[in-house]
């Protein structure tokens, strides 16, 4: 495959992944064309890009080590790259606020899929991200970092608490301060991802303890997905309509498990015939 087909792909699977259908046998075609050291590279570029594209790179990486669950070339060379990207991180970050930004995200998602894939694998990126959040929250740091961090937070903090609790506390503390503070500029929007991330720390990221005044305080003041008792019930909804459309669940379901879900659903919605359109378009790319 050319790398224009190749980048042509990635942007297809950006785009479908906001309806929910990507054509999972496109990535068997993909890694039986295409050199893998050549994949990475491009996802590597791609999820540095796109803030959106760590998610969608993390289930990628799942789905074809659920092809292939002796080979993890795919997933190394991905772990290797954010590694490499983590020894110059103030240089990225010095380049582009935005790109560290999407790095962050990125291996956000990536630490519960690697943690699937490999305990050893997860470890190896658990403490980069905790020492990336902590850089978003420096004194450099401008509301875009801050709001970068409260956002993962929001949606990991349970897990990370679970795994690095002492971590964790540091990082609300900061919060704290920057809070009382005042040093940084904030948004009304960010100010409220804190207090949001002080509560569901204060309550374990318990939605069930959250007392029900919190919760319609946050469900005025901040969009839907940015609330962690929805955000955890709309990801499981969304796992029936994975983007990697694995057969699974046809229902609601829920997991323990952190890693990105692979089942899919096959319930007729009325703009099918426009995502269908565009999965032949990135099917025909292959």
């Amino acid at each position: 495959m050319r790398e224009e087909q190749l980048r042509s792909l990635l942007s297809s699977l950006s785009h479908l992944s906001e309806h929910g259908d990507i054509p999972v046998h496109a990535f068997s075609t993909l890694m039986r064309n295409t050199r893998v050291d050549l994949i990475t590279e491009h996802l590597h570029q791609k999820w540095l890009a796109d803030s959106n594209f760590g998610r969608i790179a993390a289930q990628i990486i799942l789905h074809l080590r659920s092809i292939d669950d002796h080979n993890i070339s795919f997933a190394s060379g991905c772990l290797a790259l954010v590694l490499r990207d983590y020894k110059c991180k103030y240089e990225l970050r010095n380049k582009s606020r935005s790109m560290f930004q999407n790095y962050v995200r990125t291996i956000n998602h990536l630490y519960p899929t690697f943690r699937r894939i490999d305990k050893c694998m997860g470890n190896a990126i658990l403490d980069p991200l905790m020492d990336c959040l902590d850089i978003l929250t420096d004194e450099d740091a401008e509301d875009r970092d801050v709001r970068c961090m409260a956002q993962i937070m929001i949606e990991s903090g349970k897990l990370l608490n679970e795994v690095r609790p002492v971590l964790v506390e540091n990082l609300i503390m900061k919060l704290r301060q920057i809070i009382c503070a005042k040093d940084i500029p904030l948004s009304e929007e960010t100010n409220v991802f804190l207090l949001n991330i002080i509560d569901l720390y204060t309550y374990r990221w318990d939605s069930q303890a959250i007392p029900d005044c919190l919760k319609r305080f946050y469900e005025e003041q901040l969009p839907s997905d940015a609330r962690q008792w929805e955000y955890t019930n709309r990801s499981s909804r969304k796992r029936t309509t994975s983007l990697l459309g694995v057969p699974g669940s046809s229902g609601s379901t829920t997991s323990d498990d952190p890693s990105p879900s692979l089942s899919h659903s096959r319930t007729a919605t009325p703009d099918n015939a426009s995502k269908h359109s565009n999965i032949s378009e990135a099917e025909s790319l292959v």
